[in-house]
């Protein structure tokens, strides 16, 4: 990803003060992971703005910085707007003095500039925050990474793998209304395709596997030869993924992964999600690519979950699925098991967390909240986190219910529930915020 960054200014306000916070703000951005491509100096004519704007498209920015260095000439925002289809983040430098002459009148500009962004219907983020600031950078940072996220998923493709399990219509999914407005490709692939690959492997390929499992869990209760056909069935499915580009990847994991792979693939789930290929249940796409939403503004690997128990008492809520955690998750990596099925048992650690779902109703939608989790065992028989959210939780059983939503979610161990709200804004999903 490469950002853009331009100070509009004029003459009539302090020039050079601008112009000395434009220096400023190009040394704090040098902080940033990103590449970006900057001027000289302000831009005051449309010809300089002209020439700013050939030079970001020349080089392919993916998202414009303009930052106010005075009160600036309005035509400059819808200019950039009109030529670069990108989002655009407004920064509002304070007054550099109180008293007499307004010598910058930067906030007054900004405030011009998103209400001609507002009604040109185009994504927009600002911050209203010194040069040289930390308050700048992280508003920065965090812009940078929803459109490095929305970058990603123009560029992710997801494997398919069998189709959604019996019954499961909320694993359906339009899969090029999702091309068109969120971005990921679906590459599909047979079961068949995935058992053959599992035959052909070497055992040098199936034991390396297997030792990675070893070096994750506490035990296993399922014996060495069915400890070796899982470990065979995640290379297979990883070596698949690799081989047709794919990212992620969606399994249909009952009842076809048991019947023609020979193994649950619950816990193959547990190890590629952690490896950072995110692997979601039950075939469920939109679900697959919340995963990869959270992935890609945290690189931290989520977990799709069922939300199984609500306690309005202690006002929690248990998150479980069968065992398909990854197991960095666990709260104790000395009580990881595998065990029946085979499925991944354990506890989720505590921590702040993110829970989420794309949807449909008319249009894209995502469910958003977030909250703590708490320190328990293992309540249910697979991987599970009790949660404290930041709504009662009889109202988000409320909202999932009457909702009409689908029964997956994604928990990633990270707040970046306002980075969640921004992406929705930027790809057109209606956000339903709990």
């Amino acid at each position: 990803m490469k950002l853009g960054f331009v100070s509009i200014a004029q003459h009539g306000f302090d020039w050079e003060w601008a112009n000395q916070q434009f220096e400023a703000s190009k040394r704090l951005l040098s902080q940033l992971d990103t590449p970006v491509v900057a001027p000289e100096g302000s831009v005051d004519t449309p010809e300089a703005m002209s020439n700013v704007l050939d030079r970001f498209i020349s080089e392919r920015v993916d998202a414009v910085i303009v930052q106010n260095g005075t009160f600036a000439w309005g035509g400059h925002i819808v200019n950039i707007a009109q030529n670069i289809d990108c989002p655009l983040f407004l920064w509002a430098l304070p007054e550099p003095t109180l008293g007499g002459r307004l010598r910058s009148n930067s906030l007054c500009g900004v405030n011009m500039n998103s209400s001609a962004l507002y009604r040109l219907g185009k994504f927009y983020k600002y911050v209203y925050a010194p040069a040289d600031s930390e308050a700048a950078l992280n508003a920065i940072r965090s812009f940078a990474k929803v459109v490095d996220t929305a970058c990603r998923l123009r560029n992710t493709r997801i494997a398919l793998v069998g189709y959604r399990v019996p019954g499961f219509y909320g694993s359906t999914f339009d899969e090029l209304g999702l091309r068109k407005q969120i971005g990921p490709e679906v590459h599909h692939i047979g079961m068949a395709e995935v058992a053959r690959k599992m035959e052909s492997l070497s055992s040098e390929e199936v034991n390396r596997v297997l030792n990675e499992y070893y070096e994750r869990i506490g035990g296993e209760d399922i014996g060495p030869e069915n400890m070796e056909r899982l470990a065979r069935a995640c290379a297979a499915l990883d070596a698949l993924c690799r081989q047709y580009g794919c990212s992620a990847l969606a399994v249909k994991c009952w009842p076809d992964a048991t019947q023609t792979l020979g193994t649950a693939v619950c816990s193959v789930m547990s190890k590629l999600t952690d490896d950072g290929m995110m692997a979601g249940c039950e075939a469920d796409m939109y679900g697959t690519v919340t995963m990869l939403m959270q992935y890609y503004l945290t690189g931290k690997p989520p977990f799709l979950v069922d939300f199984v128990y609500a306690d309005a008492e202690q006002d929690t809520g248990v998150m479980w699925h069968c065992g398909n955690a990854p197991f960095s998750l666990a709260d104790d990596k000395s009580k990881v098991r595998i065990s029946e099925w085979p499925r991944s048992f354990f506890g989720l650690k505590p921590g702040p967390f993110t829970f989420a779902k794309l949807g449909t109703d008319n249009g894209f939608r995502m469910l958003l909240t977030k909250g703590e989790a708490l320190k328990s065992e293992m309540v249910f028989n697979g991987t599970t986190s009790v949660g404290r959210f930041r709504t009662p939780v009889m109202k988000l059983l409320d909202a999932i219910i009457y909702g009409g939503w689908e029964h997956h979610f994604s928990v990633v161990y990270e707040d970046v529930y306002q980075e969640m709200l921004d992406l929705c804004r930027l790809l057109g999903i209606k956000p339903v915020e709990v």
